[in-house]
């Protein structure tokens, strides 16, 4: 259906009420009067049925795997025959795709592409960075790395940043210091368990002396994997470490202090995924410790080294030397927990609905750094009016807890150095002039440098290029393509 509004509406309305109001009764006046009135409302069917290739549907040309010139050359074919004629390649394959993201072979590529292109009356747009969504230019300035003949040193400090939340629950009277927290938190009816704030084990406390027991929890990760401890010590440093990578397989690891020592390698669980929450259960009897995911049961670890201690929640650096893995600091939220006794009863159990939940987990603290803000409330008060500020604490460290049970919240600033929610986190905090001034630089700057003899229609060395002169053309120019080379 085609809706007309405004002067269009009516003078097709016009022309309308014209043909129907005199209704010719030769055949050629009719069609003239048809004509006229198609004229008037602006409509081509035979336009319609083949529009010029700008006004074609153009779509996303997502960039896996090994990009080849036959893979390409063939993939454009299959465009111009299903009359697609525009375009955005966009490099979706990271570090898998080959070649690499603005290595020379990259832009040998793009050279074949925009060739082509121009030769098939095609228009090619190139998106401005590898994956989505832009702002990270490929990682180049977060991690480093060298682009032609010009290596980028990294720029940590212009990545991503963000208010980083640690919760303490304490019972006053007491005197405490806010900047100091436990480095867990509640968000969404979730613990959650950021290894940016502390790494290491968050211990139940009541559960020092409990020897056989099964914990059971549900759990979303991060690429980085997920972590949890049985027969824990009070500070979280001794127990066995059940580590879960992101193919599933758990992993149990003896925790003596400083050191630890491989018992199991977890073998794959089917259908797992970081992006989509787990079940992780644990069950220690015994000499035994046997880690199930979702139902697939892993290999059982033997040890007698812990026969007592409490379940703990933990989160560290990991995906290290896992395929899929992303190398980082892990991010684990916690939907529920349940602990229960060989016979089925419960021992402790939590969901999380609120902060104060918290306080059930021991563990040492935390100073955070770069603190900005801090507050204080009964635990369980959704009552703006209980909050006491603390921000002003934060100076001097110190702060008179009044009597009763306490939740303090504690903010900090945090750069996004690692994963969070399956992305590897080289974007760049684009508040901030610097990054955005850098990514212009690495990005159009290292296009137009590459393209430098060719597209200089397009790219204009002057001011643009991120070198005082512009990268030598790859091979013979026989010119620029022309208005088919477009860059977002």
């Amino acid at each position: 259906m085609i809706r007309l509004t405004g002067v269009l509406a009516g003078t097709v309305a016009l022309a309308t009420s014209l043909a129907l109001g005199a209704v010719p009764t030769d055949p050629a006046v009719a069609t003239q009067a048809t004509e006229a009135a198609t004229e008037a409302r602006g409509f081509d069917p035979a336009a319609f049925a083949d529009p010029p290739s700008d006004s074609r549907p153009a779509f996303y040309w997502y960039w896996t795997g090994n990009v080849t010139p036959d893979v390409v050359d063939a993939q454009m074919a299959e465009m111009r025959d299903k009359g697609v004629y525009e375009a955005v390649l966009f490099p979706y394959g990271g570090d898998k795709m080959q070649p690499a993201f603005f290595t020379d072979a990259w832009f040998d590529i793009v050279e074949h592409v925009l060739r082509e292109a121009q030769r098939t009356g095609m228009r090619i747009w190139l998106f401005n960075d590898s994956n989505f969504p832009s702002g990270k230019a490929g990682g180049i300035i977060a991690n480093g790395g060298t682009v032609g003949d010009k290596t980028y040193e990294p720029s940590p400090e212009l990545r991503l940043k963000a208010l980083q939340r640690s919760t303490r629950v304490v019972e006053g009277p007491a005197t405490i210091d806010p900047a100091e927290s436990s480095g867990l938190s509640v968000e969404g009816g979730r613990l959650v368990v950021d290894a940016a704030i502390r790494e290491g084990a968050h211990p139940i406390s009541s559960g020092a002396t409990w020897g056989d027991y099964t914990a059971t929890g549900k759990v979303t990760l991060t690429a980085s994997g997920a972590q949890l401890v049985v027969r824990a010590s009070e500070d979280g440093s001794r127990g066995y470490l059940v580590d879960v990578d992101v193919k599933g397989k758990a992993s149990v690891w003896r925790l003596d202090g400083g050191s630890r020592t491989r018992l199991t390698t977890g073998v794959n669980t089917p259908g797992f995924s970081p992006r989509r929450e787990q079940t992780i259960s644990v069950t220690v009897a015994g000499d035994r410790i046997q880690p199930v995911i979702n139902k697939t049961v892993q290999p059982v670890a033997v040890d007698a080294t812990y026969a007592a201690g409490a379940p703990a929640v933990s989160a560290e650096f990991g995906g290290v030397g896992i395929e899929d893995a992303v190398e980082g600091l892990q991010r684990v939220q916690w939907n529920d927990l349940t602990v229960t006794d060989p016979a089925g009863a419960a021992l402790w159990s939590e969901t999380f609905d609120d902060s104060e939940a918290i306080g059930d987990f021991g563990g040492p603290l935390v100073r955070l750094k770069d603190t900005v803000a801090a507050a204080a409330r009964p635990t369980g008060s959704p009552d703006g009016g209980d909050l006491v500020e603390l921000t002003p604490n934060l100076e001097d460290g110190s702060w008179s807890v009044p009597a009763g049970r306490w939740q303090v919240d504690t903010f900090a600033h945090t750069t996004l150095v690692d994963d969070t929610s399956g992305y590897h986190r080289g974007y760049l905090n684009l508040l901030d002039p610097d990054a955005t001034d850098r990514l212009l630089e690495v990005v159009q700057g290292e296009t137009c440098a590459a393209s430098a003899g060719r597209w200089a229609r397009w790219c204009p060395a002057s001011g643009t290029t991120s070198r005082s002169s512009p990268r030598p053309s790859r091979g013979p120019s026989s010119g620029s393509p022309g208005p088919m080379v477009s860059r977002t």
